[in-house]
């Protein structure tokens, strides 16, 4: 969540903002998943129309049971709805695929609660990708950066719902980082002082350090001296 903090003293005004924060969470739990020679995904495009050119993620697989992608961002907006084309590994193989998606909706390191999935399918195997387009993936509680979880699984009998964290020897899981836009905060209208400018009482200067030597590498301002001063124009990258 970014924070916006207004920084006032009577002489001066100096606007500060502070680096985007993740949510505090446990960490993800890590599949197991042994790679399979027929059953992965041979990549997964993630498209902003049905056209499902991957426009917005296009990956392809490295076959190995799990892979974190989370190096790569997908940009994502809350309640969007996005195209999914899977390539299934060997598409001759076995006589059922199962397709699940989940997103970490709330920031808080796994994939179980409500809504938090986000597509489910089965059904029996084809020669083709399977594309699924127009899929919403619903409100959003966390702003900023959070994961996506994607699992496919292949058998010769009907294949049970996959959960998050499944081991199985049939299928591959992969891990992909998404981003979703940071709403800023509402601004107020601020009072503005009216401090009569003094030719003894005033600051010469303010200093803001990040170390307890106090040399200003954050901001060295010094004083007009003329009561009231908005220096709103800098900015200061501070972190809590």
């Amino acid at each position: 969540m970014r924070k916006t903090l207004l920084f006032c003293i009577v002489s001066f005004i100096c606007s500060i903002s502070n680096a985007q924060e993740e949510p505090t969470k446990n960490p993800y739990c890590e599949p197991d998943p042994v790679a399979s020679t027929a059953s992965f995904l041979n990549y997964l495009k993630l498209s902003s129309t049905r056209a499902g050119d991957g426009d917005l993620l296009h990956h392809t697989s490295e076959n190995t049971g799990y892979e974190n992608v989370t190096s790569t961002t997908v940009e994502l907006i809350p309640e969007g709805s996005y195209t999914f084309n899977f390539g299934v590994g060997d598409a001759s193989a076995t006589a059922y695929k199962r397709v699940h998606v989940w997103i970490d909706k709330n920031g808080d390191g796994d994939f179980e609660d409500a809504g938090e999935e986000v597509l489910s399918w089965t059904g029996a195997n084809t020669g083709t990708d399977l594309k699924f387009s127009n899929k919403g993936i619903g409100a959003i509680e966390v702003e900023g950066i959070t994961r996506m979880r994607v699992a496919m699984r292949s058998s010769d009998s009907p294949i049970d719902p996959i959960t998050p964290c499944d081991v199985f020897t049939d299928g591959e899981i992969e891990d992909y980082q998404v981003s979703f836009p940071v709403t800023p905060p509402t601004a107020g209208t601020y009072c503005e002082p009216e401090a009569v400018a003094s030719t003894a009482s005033y600051l010469n200067y303010l200093k803001v350090s990040s170390t307890s030597a106090g040399e200003g590498d954050l901001l060295n301002h010094t004083s007009e001296n003329t009561g009231y001063e908005n220096v709103t124009s800098s900015t200061i990258a501070m972190v809590s």
